[in-house]
């Protein structure tokens, strides 16, 4: 039997991750959009719904992972193109929330429906065990590196 060799599996790993491309979310009468704001698009489309119509801009600052100035930067031009509008919190006139227009709604529905598609057609391709195998160990991957303490420079 061959001795672990981690180096090597750690190379393996960062070329596999090379390799991943990332989901081609372009629904034709939206091309104008940028990856980020496609996100941002399939987040509030996910998050949202009739009970919570808005959301604020920390939440989805946390929820991205990025500074509400990000956040911001994300929003300007996709509340330019009408796909979302700014609303001030009825309970808190100092928070900023952000709901998706009709056109948004459409847009970010389209999104949702080309992810399962994608994601049904990867589970498909692998199976439905080797699919739960993924995810388990994606997660546990995921879990690991949440774990380990942010090293400044």
């Amino acid at each position: 039997m061959q001795e672990f060799d981690s180096l090597t599996l750690i190379q393996d790993i960062v070329k596999l991750a090379k390799r991943f491309p990332r989901l081609r979310l372009t629904p034709g009468h939206a091309d104008n959009l940028t990856h980020s704001e496609y996100e941002l698009l399939l987040l509030l489309g996910i998050n949202l719904s009739a009970e919570k119509p808005a959301i604020s801009v920390s939440e989805i600052s946390a929820m991205l992972q990025i500074t509400p100035a990000g956040v911001t930067h994300l929003v300007n031009p996709l509340e330019a193109k009408g796909y979302l509008q700014r609303r001030v919190s009825p309970s808190d006139r100092r928070v900023v929330l952000i709901a998706l227009t009709q056109q948004g709604q459409q847009t970010a529905n389209a999104l949702q429906a080309d992810m399962q598609k994608h994601l049904t057609g990867l589970v498909k391709h692998l199976g439905k065990q080797d699919s739960q195998t993924l995810f388990r160990l994606i997660y546990r991957a995921l879990d690991y590196f949440s774990s380990q303490p942010i090293k400044d420079k």
